[in-house]
């Protein structure tokens, strides 16, 4: 299992790159990452993720093929020379993992650029560190889906698809299919549209009001600006009030990725956004009050300078010294910089004033379109089915989680804030026998899994 935060990037040509994270603790600078491993992909490589797809309690690498009409997944065991080619659908843009269906296997789930929609990959495997898929399972959105976000909109404990469709009219620039899977067997709702900016190129989910609802953030690149959709939704249900009206907020010029992350440990998930015109990211603090987005609702950016044309963003706590850095893909540059989060500068008590918490950019030289990394936590639960007694097993988290159990109607029973052990036991004496979601989120990461109760 991988247990610091390495780094993985593409090139827009044929090749996937990994980088091993040999950083210290607290310090950030050109040795800091070694080994760029160069793995053929096929034709233009534009997005990867990674998740235990296998089941081996290793990270897997999945990567979005545009010109192979394809997903790759590598093992993350050893080598990572079990490179798999999977078909999906037409031009696949973007790729994340999620278990759809509630089956306990996580699946594989593509946006497709010239396909109109997204492609479902439900893993069927049955041995662990073996790769086994059902065939495509396509679903209409809009019209060019540039990217996607994955998270339980509406409450009800399964995950659900966001989608932006980037060449298309505004008033369907945002498309939402509500999951009604079960296990097994993939479904979604009739697809749900709502108002973006002009040319929305990439989406994120965040609480950003505190409302325990994922709101979504969507960048619109002609318009130079994010909009934040406040999550207005009820369990159980996503139609066209489910969103708020957006609210828009000025970035750099011609802005494309999007990441969040709570970068100044105020609990509060803040947004990074990348500017290809201006090669910088600009960083929105979030100063949201519980259940509203407003104007107000993010300080003014600051803009910190990267390489040529930066097109990936993510946040990952890089020196391992808890606080959150930010990584950047700069394709014209040929680089990856990674932004030290450096707060012992001013601190994090002053509102609206961070900018000063970050440290110059250090860069690996490579070929790079995008960029992920791997924070994510492992979860487990046991025994399933459980009569009198639960214990969720955690590994690999960097930050304190929020654990909630809900009912099959999104209702929550009980939650517990801020932890940091590795074993927790969830309360089921008393509850009736049936289906219920335990739901694990450290702001940056998300983990449902499902808990029978006998």
């Amino acid at each position: 299992m991988l247990c610091s935060t390495d780094l993985g990037t593409f090139s827009n040509q044929k090749n996937v790159f990994t980088f091993n994270n040999n950083s210290v603790t607290g310090t950030i600078d050109s040795t800091s990452f070694f080994g760029s491993n160069n793995y053929a992909a096929s034709l233009r490589p534009q997005a990867i993720t990674y998740g235990d797809i296998d089941g081996d309690g290793s990270l897997d690498l999945a990567a979005a093929v545009y010109g192979g009409n394809q997903i790759y997944c590598q093992g993350g065991s050893g080598s990572l020379s079990d490179l798999k080619g999977l078909n999906s659908g037409f031009g696949p843009i973007d790729v994340a993992i999620c278990d759809i269906d509630l089956d306990g296997k996580p699946d594989v789930i593509s946006a497709n650029a010239l396909g109109l929609g997204i492609s479902v990959l439900r893993n069927t495997n049955t041995i662990a560190g073996a790769f086994s898929f059902g065939a495509s399972a396509d679903f209409v959105t809009g019209f060019q889906p540039m990217a996607l976000a994955i998270g339980d909109i509406d409450g009800d404990g399964k995950e659900d698809v966001v989608i932006v469709n980037s060449n298309t009219d505004s008033t369907s620039g945002l498309s939402i299919l509500r999951n009604t899977s079960t296990a097994g067997s993939v479904s979604f709702a009739p697809v749900v549209n709502f108002t973006t900016g002009p040319s929305p190129k990439g989406v994120a989910l965040a609480d950003i009001d505190g409302d325990d609802k994922l709101d979504v953030i969507v960048v619109n690149q002609k318009g130079n600006t994010i909009s934040i959709l406040q999550n207005t939704s009820t369990a159980g249900g996503i139609n066209p009030s489910s969103l708020a009206p957006k609210v828009n907020f000025a970035t750099g010029s011609k802005p494309k990725a999007i990441a969040v992350g709570d970068l100044d440990g105020d609990g509060k998930p803040d947004i990074v956004v990348t500017n290809t015109k201006n090669n910088t990211v600009s960083v929105f603090q979030n100063l949201g009050v519980s259940g509203t987005i407003s104007s107000s609702s993010l300080a003014a950016p600051f803009t910190l300078a990267t390489g040529a044309l930066p097109v990936a963003v993510a946040v990952a706590d890089v020196d391992e010294d808890g606080k959150p850095d930010i990584e950047v893909a700069n394709y014209n540059g040929n680089t990856v910089s990674v932004i030290k989060n450096e707060p012992s500068i001013i601190g994090f008590t002053t509102p609206g004033i961070f900018a000063q918490n970050f440290r110059d950019r250090h860069s690996q030289f490579l070929q790079p379109a995008g960029i992920n990394k791997q924070n994510i936590f492992m979860a487990n639960v046991y025994p399933n089915p459980a009569v009198n007694f639960a214990a969720l097993s955690l590994s690999s988290q960097k930050n304190p989680v929020t654990v909630k159990l809900t009912d099959i109607n999104g209702h929550a029973l009980w939650e517990k804030e801020n932890i940091q052990t590795n074993i927790l036991e969830v309360p089921v004496n008393g509850l009736a026998p049936g289906l219920y979601f335990i739901t694990i989120n450290d702001y940056m990461n998300k983990v449902t899994l499902k808990l029978i109760k006998e």
